[in-house]
């Protein structure tokens, strides 16, 4: 059975057979109908990216609606934040088939509602109706393998023109038609849905565009993971061709990757922050992930700040709340850079940037490239920023059963608690509904270090302390450079930050087999090598899971 994660049903293709991905669907629509957020009859707008599986998918997703009593409109092969942008302006559901970031032998799909994307609260009804959809398929409609049986599979409608030129409008209609005139984009197109549509929106408003790179075999492109390969083709074209900067997307386009002249990668989180100050933003929410160079950043240009887990819907319903509280304009990114506009934007006379409340690429590329050509160049919009440097990356095919076991037994006993601060003889908490409180607590030098193996015993005095100990004396040690923990944070994941200021954050995925690190540090290389020591073969991480088994 596929599992929610935090972007939607993800899992190996030959786990998302036809039956599996059409009795998900069809609980999906379900449940918009239960719930009176659609009606018999009505339109569900569905689209998907350029992966290998993507059609069949997209096949057993449109019998599910059709099946359920709806009807399909297809988008195509368009970006996520495009379907969508068009299927929210007209009030109808939408069903995105993409894997995102991921290989080619993994798919998913995502699931909006008419006002938005699916959140962790919908996932309980959805489910409900899911279990009872599996109880009534037709029969003969699969085979024993879960395939559709001969003659039975869907035929898909002709592609709906206007949901790509829709989103396409969005863009061409908010800015002047020469918004970039002067500047020399490199595109990377690979093989992002939205590959040419970049190109032709970049054009349209005035920029002069080199497509590079473009690959009809997909390639897996994570924006929060660029490898050293990557960056070294990004600097040789910056060589070659003399561009303002590179940009480009992941597989589904929701997520950006902008490089400067200099060849300089810049991250999401980094960037999000520069497109919410040339925007105008006055709120903002950020996951726990971000790199804390934002905090002062968003501070100086007067931008509240709050931090959620790891995830769009968190971060949407923090841009939620923060409306029902009056704030606005509200924004949100992830660390992948995939910009939330919670509130509509008036940018000038007869120029409105509706609101669209899910990742998008396009908007945070356009917006810096902007204010690139204010500044002079690129590399300037980014000098403000305080010198913190971040690395990620992951271990792939690492039990899920395993990752929330060392989550869980690095939790603070107290579940309200969302942060601990070390201090002396002293311990900070800050809970979970925002309150703080300090309490003393006894910092004996022979106080007992919980065992190796923590998860299976948490018998000590002091759990807090002993699980800092734990930490310092096992796996982040003096010998690894690693400074005393200072604070850990378990709004999602564990986030360790040490006296010296690193940052160590370990997550595993919502609903894939893969365990990652963030790092932050004062340069680049000592947050390089914090990522290096967690992956190693017989780094960080592979010790924590060979002490949980």
């Amino acid at each position: 059975m596929l599992q929610f994660g935090t972007s939607g049903l993800r899992g190996l293709v030959t786990d998302m057979t036809d039956q599996e991905c059409y009795v998900n669907t069809l609980g999906f629509v379900r449940y918009l109908l239960d719930t009176r957020q659609a009606k018999t009859g009505q339109a569900v707008c569905l689209a998907g990216d350029l992966r290998s599986s993507t059609d069949r998918i997209l096949s057993a997703v449109a019998g599910a609606v059709a099946d359920a009593g709806c009807k399909v409109v297809f988008g195509g092969k368009v970006p996520s934040p495009a379907i969508m942008y068009y299927a929210m302006q007209h009030g109808q559901a939408s069903i995105m088939v993409t894997g995102s970031h991921i290989p080619d032998d993994r798919n998913g799909i995502k699931f909006n509602k008419p006002g938005g994307e699916v959140l962790k609260d919908d996932e309980g009804g959805i489910l409900a109706q899911v279990a009872g959809a599996r109880t009534g398929i037709p029969e003969g409609l699969f085979d024993a393998s879960g395939a559709y049986a001969a003659d039975r599979r869907p035929k898909l409608p002709e592609t709906n023109p206007q949901i790509e030129a829709f989103y396409r409008a969005r863009y061409l209609s908010a800015w002047p038609e020469k918004a970039l005139e002067g500047l020399r984009i490199l595109v990377h197109q690979h093989s992002a849905v939205g590959r040419d549509l970049l190109v032709h929106i970049l054009q349209g408003l005035g920029a002069e565009v080199v497509a590079l790179g473009r690959s009809e075999r997909f390639v897996p492109v994570d924006t929060e993971n660029v490898n050293a390969d990557q960056l070294a083709t990004f600097r040789e074209w910056v060589r070659h061709h003399h561009p303002h900067a590179i940009v480009s997307t992941d597989g589904d386009s929701d997520r950006p990757l902008v490089v400067d002249e200099t060849g300089a990668f810049h991250r999401g989180d980094v960037l999000g922050a520069a497109v919410a100050r040339f925007l105008g933003i006055r709120f903002a929410a950020v996951p726990v992930s971000a790199n804390d160079a934002i905090d002062a950043y968003l501070q100086q240009a007067g931008i509240e700040r709050a931090s959620t887990r790891i995830g769009s819907p968190y971060v949407l319903a923090a841009l939620h709340h923060a409306r029902q509280a009056g704030k606005q304009p509200v924004a949100g990114w992830e660390v992948n850079g995939g910009f939330m506009l919670g509130t509509d934007l008036h940018l000038g006379p007869d120029r409105l940037l509706a609101a669209l409340p899910t990742r998008d690429a396009l908007l945070p590329i356009l917006c810096v490239l902007m204010a690139a050509k204010q500044r002079g160049s690129l590399q300037a919009v980014f000098r403000d920023f305080p010198p913190r440097f971040t690395q990620a990356g992951l271990l792939d095919n690492f039990p899920q059963d395993i990752s929330r076991r060392l989550i869980a037994g690095l939790q603070p006993p107290d579940s309200q608690v969302n942060q601990i601060d070390f201090q002396a003889q002293r311990l900070h908490y800050v809970f979970s509904d925002g309150h703080e409180e300090g309490r003393s607590a006894a910092y004996l030098a022979e106080a007992p270090i919980v065992p190796r193996a923590f998860w299976k015993e948490n018998q000590a005095e002091h759990p807090e302390w002993s699980i800092k100990r734990l930490l310092e004396k096992y796996y982040f040690t003096a010998e690894k450079g690693f400074a005393p923990v200072a604070r850990i944070n378990v709004v999602d994941g564990i986030r360790i930050t040490f006296e010296n200021h690193d940052v160590a954050h370990i997550r595993p995925s919502g609903n894939a087999p893969q365990l990652r690190i963030y790092a932050t540090a004062n340069t680049q290389e000592r947050a390089d090598e914090i990522v290096r020591l967690g992956l190693a073969v017989d780094g960080i991480l592979q010790a924590m899971s060979a002490d949980i088994a």
